[in-house]
């Protein structure tokens, strides 16, 4: 007879139940490499695709060159000043500082003047090839990725050139922005801003419609961070409904931003983004509920004491006859009220009736207003005081 088998024991009959589910000899081996290259495998596509993928910097088809300003004409009295640029933190000494001046010049360029250390340039770059609309709107955003000029291309598409940085030959390159074919009015003007430390930008612009109306509506596009490659609309949809052909400008401080533009009965409106979302009830700054006519250039900026660290808000306009009015108003809060309440108009200059462009800038306790009229971009500065400003100083001529 048979001896009988042994009595199965606990320990026994786990280890005869898991038996079966143990691999054969050297087949953990064989999973663990083919695991390895599989992840090798994927990872290797991925950096391909990451690489075939287009920059926001790379579609460079534009012609740049070095030219005197005598020799640039300013084609529309349309351009943009942005300094000082925050490159400047990063690739030049403290104490100097750099600025961009952008306009549209003929035949069909765009021309960047650079100012230095409070010198401008003798010589400015021009760009050709972009594709820039007769009397586009122009608007320079300094951020981490920039700076960046926006400008509408002639089939009223956005698009955007990129400032390239270098030692001896600094140039501009075009973006891939066009290629979105993001549709804009064909009057509409252009504004921008910077948000989280310079790490996103946001571009803003009357949408197109298919039928045209008294009023557009003002939406957004732009990148979350300085290094994606794909440009994106903004979340919110409709920001708010403006007057066809209003310019735009848009001014920030801490977490609050304030974008205003002109409605039908053409008074200064505007809206208040703070704690991630669009204020329900827009305003209107005080002394511009007459006297302004339809198209009426204006611009906002902020301005830091640099004594007291006070933030205030600046707004420049012109009225029907002419005169460049200033008002101001201090930040209450992000739960402050009355925020359309700004102080009496002080008049700074008189650019003449007729098609103008005005821009305010603010750093290191300078205020600056640059004005265009009959093609020409004059220069007026003042100090944190607001109360003397100097002559306006033609730009070409300095």
């Amino acid at each position: 007879m048979s001896p009988l088998p042994p009595p199965l024991t606990w320990t026994h009959h786990l280890r005869n139940r898991t038996r079966p589910l143990q691999p054969p000899p050297g087949l953990w081996r064989w999973i663990f490499l083919s695991t390895f290259v599989v992840l090798i495998a994927i990872a290797a596509v991925f950096a391909v695709r990451e690489s075939t993928r287009p920059s926001p910097v790379i579609k460079n088809t534009v012609t740049v060159a070095d030219i005197t300003p005598t020799e640039a004409t300013l084609a529309f009295d349309s351009f943009d000043v942005e300094g000082p640029v925050m490159g400047t933190y990063f690739s030049l000494p403290a104490e100097r500082s750099q600025s961009f001046m952008i306009y549209g010049a003929s035949p069909g360029r765009i021309c960047i003047r650079n100012r230095l250390n409070g010198t401008w340039s003798p010589t400015e770059k021009c760009v050709e090839n972009a594709n820039p609309k007769p009397g586009t709107s122009f608007s320079i955003v300094d951020w981490l990725g920039g700076p960046t000029v926006a400008f509408i291309t002639t089939d009223n598409f956005l698009s955007t050139l990129n400032h390239i940085p270098a030692k001896d030959n600094e140039t501009w390159a075009l973006s891939t922005l066009v290629d979105d074919k993001v549709p804009t009015h064909p009057l509409s003007k252009l504004a921008s801003v910077t948000w989280t430390n310079g790490v996103m930008n946001q571009f803003y612009f009357l949408l197109a419609f298919r039928v045209l109306r008294t009023n557009g509506q003002i939406r957004e596009y732009g990148l979350d961070d300085f290094r994606n490659r794909e440009f994106r609309p903004g979340s919110h949809g409709d920001i708010a409904p403006a007057l066809n052909g209003t310019f735009l400008s848009a001014a920030r401080y801490d977490a609050i931003e304030e974008l205003c533009y002109q409605s039908t009965n053409t008074q200064i409106n505007c809206r208040r983004y703070a704690n991630g979302v669009w204020g329900n009830d827009g305003y209107v700054i005080s002394s511009t509920e007459s006297g302004l006519p339809a198209h009426a250039t204006f611009s906002l900026t902020t301005m830091t004491d640099p004594e007291t660290k006070v933030d205030t808000l600046l707004a420049v306009y012109a009225k029907s006859n002419g005169a460049v009015n200033l008002v101001t108003r201090s930040f209450g809060g992000i739960n402050s009220t009355n925020i359309g309440s700004f102080s009496s108009p002080v008049q700074i200059s008189e650019v003449g009736v007729g098609n103008t462009c005005l821009v305010i800038n603010s750093a290191n306790g300078v205020v600056e207003l640059f004005a265009s009229n009959t093609r020409k971009i004059y220069w007026y500065s003042s100090d944190t005081n607001l109360t003397t400003w100097t002559s306006g100083v033609e730009i070409s001529s300095i």
